[in-house]
């Protein structure tokens, strides 16, 4: 199946102040032609965020590629990551200098000082968050090269990169307990021979980061009028709450009929005149959601919600879009209203061939209606899998207590759940940084590797 959507590093960021809020998180999918992919996820964790994001109705940084065509103007510029990287690379190189210096004249001393060890953790922590910062960088580079023409000896040379990265990590959580466990003895002189391999090892590394690396040139894929035009067209939405969704000072033939006036030459023929065939195709799109032809000449004021979100979706439909982002459509309307929606966006997906995003907090209607489940926690895709798999084998402890917090019909059931609380700001995530590794076949877990072998037991 060729894949009509691609997001890679997608990162929506909002500021106030001097203050920077990361809505989302280096975010990297895929989309099939044809499929319907379901989005799940507490409040505020940035699924609508997401859907704007990739009708560019949010500033973005990193890619989105739509039938293989960059549609984003935010592409990642590689010489002012490059230029960060050289940066940090000096400040990294700089504070590790910093701390050598102090832990030679702790362990010179021969006592153990309070102090030092005091300043050597304010240090090391410094130290710490600019090799988190260098770590970072690298993703960047790597998730965007994955769908450039760049050859396999540069994607090579990021990939060590990386590697030597982690192996610094490495190294530091093994000094990091050490200090603890010179803390606690009070004696620092007896991990020497420990200290001074793991600083060997960073000084190593560093000075074999700060050779050859390339400023990569990429150029800018720009899309040209007409293509941006069709765009608007190929990708359509169904907004959350039809109340603010819908002009209530147009009449419902000027909602549903706006879109057709816009693109008269795309989607109407020039044999008969245009009046005719956009008053057919309405009359048309009015039968398939089961509206009435009377509440034409009516007001979105006048309309019931269920009637509403019908009406959203008729204009969205009636584009004959490529893709189609449903965000919250059915949340806000009653139980006999939602079976009949999500009817009706089966059968335009049979109908058009329509590509389904499905935005929806009830995980029960998610694994009815799609075929591969995404879960985000805060701004990050924290599991990505099959709607079967994800049911039968949630890995990662937010997807866990998600499905444990859906309501059931058995009563013992509910009596014995558990749900424990996630914890995403783990110490260890500094020394071993987050990754999306495959677990097993399509089924993607963002942990690192220490939290894996944990979630397996």
């Amino acid at each position: 199946m060729e894949k009509i959507l691609k997001v890679r590093n997608l990162i929506v960021e909002y500021t106030k102040g001097t203050k920077t809020i990361k809505a989302l998180n280096s975010i990297n999918f895929d989309i099939f032609h044809g499929e319907k992919i379901g989005i799940v996820g507490e409040s505020g964790s940035g699924k609508s965020t997401l859907a704007k994001g990739i009708l560019n109705l949010e500033k973005t940084r990193g890619q989105i590629y739509f039938e293989n065509n960059l549609i984003n103007n935010n592409f990642i510029n590689f010489r002012k990551i490059n230029k960060q990287i050289y940066i940090n690379l000096d400040f990294m190189k700089f504070s590790f200098m910093k701390l050598l210096k102090i832990f030679d004249r702790e362990i010179s001393l021969k006592i153990y000082s309070e102090h030092l060890i005091t300043k050597i953790n304010a240090n090391f922590d410094e130290f710490l968050n600019l090799v988190n910062k260098i770590f970072d960088l690298y993703i960047d580079l790597i998730n965007t090269y994955k769908d450039l023409k760049i050859s396999s000896n540069e994607i090579t040379k990021i990939f060590s990169y990386k590697q030597n990265i982690l192996s610094i990590l490495e190294c530091a959580y093994n000094l990091r307990l050490i200090l603890d466990k010179a803390s606690k003895n009070k004696n620092i002189v007896n991990s020497q021979k420990e200290i001074t391999k793991n600083l060997q090892k960073i000084t190593d590394i560093i000075l074999l980061l700060k050779n050859d690396l390339k400023i990569f040139k990429v150029t800018k894929n720009k899309l040209t009028h007409s293509q941006k035009r069709m765009l608007k067209k190929d990708m359509q939405i169904v907004f959350q709450d039809p109340s603010l969704s819908l002009n209530e000072r147009m009449s419902i033939k000027d909602i549903i009929g706006e879109g057709i006036c816009n693109f008269k030459k795309e989607l109407l023929n020039n044999n008969s005149s245009y009046k005719e065939q956009i008053h057919k195709q309405i009359l048309n799109i009015l039968k398939e959601v089961a509206l009435p032809e009377k509440i034409l000449s009516r007001y979105a004021n006048e309309m019931s919600g269920g009637q509403k979100q019908r009406v959203s979706i008729a204009r969205s439909v009636i584009m004959k879009p490529k893709f189609l982002i449903a965000d919250e459509a059915i949340s806000s309307l009653d139980v006999t209203i939602r079976a009949q929606i999500l009817n009706l966006l089966n059968k335009f997906k049979k109908e058009l061939n329509l590509t389904i995003m499905f935005i929806a907090h009830d995980l029960s209607i998610v694994k009815y209606f799609c075929d591969k489940i995404i879960v985000i926690y805060r701004g990050n895709i924290v599991e990505m899998a099959s709607a079967d798999e994800l049911f039968k084998n949630p890995i990662h402890p937010y997807t866990q207590n998600l499905l444990n917090s859906a309501p059931l019909k058995d009563k013992d059931l509910i009596l014995n759940k558990k749900i424990e609380e996630y914890n995403n700001d783990d110490k260890i995530y500094k020394f071993y940084p987050r990754e999306f590794s495959e677990v097993s076949k399509n089924h993607w877990v963002y942990a690192n590797k220490l939290e894996l072998k944990k979630w397996k037991k």
